[in-house]
């Protein structure tokens, strides 16, 4: 016998295709709202579609933007499930996260990778400036079109943002090894 949950939220789906064994079925049912039918979503049926979706679900979930990560202007999870199903190196770069003894120059690497191939980068294109200004000059070349920044692929200093955040998550897996008295707390200046 199967489990059903019922909710709306994303969150629910992601948790289900992460952390359900593949001997188990467990569906979601997302209620119908306003012009949008109720769906059904089967936890198996998702994993079988894509066989990396379950060993990169979460990272997809944190990097498309969640409860605790701002995302990319229009490129929702949805743009990051179709990334992954097309291309193979999404799944090495979500390896390259789990990783416990990666480097913070891996990870940007990875992650300024990533972006690249969210934006569409051509292959000779390696440098986030310049896949920006190309498409910020794609976007001049339209008539009568407004440029919005806000849509161009960040640039390699908003990338070093990602880069303290990923020292801080390196930091952090070093210290949860070690028993703090403090109930596993960090030490203040993690926190500050």
């Amino acid at each position: 016998m199967g489990t059903l949950i019922v909710g709306e939220d994303i969150d629910l789906l992601v948790l289900m295709i992460a952390l359900t064994p593949s001997s188990s079925d467990v569906l979601l049912l997302k209620p119908g709202k306003g012009k949008y039918a109720a769906q059904i979503f089967s936890s198996n049926q998702l994993r079988t579609s894509n066989v990396n979706l379950k060993n990169s679900i979460l990272f997809i979930h944190a990097v498309s933007g969640c409860d605790t990560t701002s995302a990319f202007l229009g490129k929702g999870k949805g743009k990051f499930i179709k990334l992954l199903e097309k291309c193979g190196e999404v799944s090495c770069i979500a390896e390259k996260f789990d990783e416990t003894d990666c480097t913070q120059d891996e990870l940007f690497q990875a992650g300024g990778q990533l972006v690249l191939l969210l934006y569409g980068a051509e292959k000779s294109v390696t440098a986030l400036n310049k896949c920006r200004f190309q498409r910020f000059n794609r976007a001049l070349a339209r008539p009568k079109t407004e440029v919005k920044l806000q849509t161009l692929p960040p640039t390699s200093d908003a990338l070093a943002v990602f880069k303290i955040i990923t020292d801080f998550v390196e930091k952090t897996r070093f210290l949860a090894r070690f028993d703090f008295p403090s109930r596993r707390q960090l030490p203040p200046y993690l926190t500050n």
